[in-house]
């Protein structure tokens, strides 16, 4: 009788463990409604303003892509994409204000080899109610990154008028201007500007040469084909 006891209460025990356990991944991947959302931008790429209430001084580390949100059970989201590598940054949440002590940090997120991370922090518990706020994130107290968003380049579109859908093509470099690039199976132009992310062994329009495979997705405007993310491909065009 006692051993049966025994065999009961540890299954029990075992049972409310596991049954634990799956609630608080439950509740990790239910992170409740989207809040707030933003892109993350790289700070060196604003306006320089010595006035800004964004921290000072800003640095420079690369960044392809990244976003942040707020989410409704107390949590805030974070991506970044192909930032600088094996790197810590400090993630803040300031005030709409000039005041000193306008930034909180919320903790650390750390990038792996490749400069990317996918984190999740925790909303102070005791900041209930309605907030104005904006997110950083330093490194050896610069902010390199800052939330925030960025207008496309060119004319706007009509109203009432649906944006121009992104097309992908792909072909061979064949030429090479100031603010362009040309490849073999496109008759129009591909156009870059400062809001063009280049990917992978690409840093700018100045690494690209005759001959190299790319990919490239963007808007067709009446110039050319405006390049949102261009990235080279393997192999060469037979």
């Amino acid at each position: 009788m006692r051993n049966s006891l025994k065999r009961w209460q540890a299954a029990f025990i075992v049972s409310a463990a596991v049954l634990s356990l799956a609630v608080t991944a439950k509740d990790r991947k239910d992170l409740g409604p989207k809040l707030w959302q933003a892109e993350i931008l790289r700070a060196d790429r604003l306006p320089a303003d010595p006035a800004s209430i964004i921290p000072l001084p800003w640095g420079n580390d690369p960044l392809a892509d990244g976003s942040v949100e707020v989410r409704g059970k107390g949590q805030v989201k974070l991506d970044l994409e192909s930032a600088a590598p094996n790197t810590t940054y400090n993630v803040l949440a300031c005030r709409l204000s000039a005041a000193a002590d306008r930034c909180a940090v919320l903790g650390t997120v750390e990038t792996d080899s490749n400069g990317d991370v996918k984190a999740l922090l925790d909303w102070p518990a005791a900041a209930t109610g309605a907030h104005s706020v904006f997110f950083v994130l330093q490194r050896n107290g610069m902010t390199m990154y800052v939330s925030g968003f960025t207008m496309p380049a060119g004319t706007p579109p009509v109203p009432g008028m649906p944006p121009a859908a992104e097309i992908e093509v792909k072909g061979e470099v064949a030429s090479i201007g100031s603010n362009f690039f040309t490849i073999s199976s496109v008759t129009q132009p591909i156009l870059v500007d400062q809001n063009t992310k280049f990917l992978g062994t690409l840093k700018s329009l100045a690494d690209l040469q005759a001959g190299m495979m790319v990919e490239v997705s963007g808007t067709v405007t009446q110039s050319g084909i405006l390049a949102a993310r261009v990235q080279a491909v393997m192999g060469k065009k037979k």
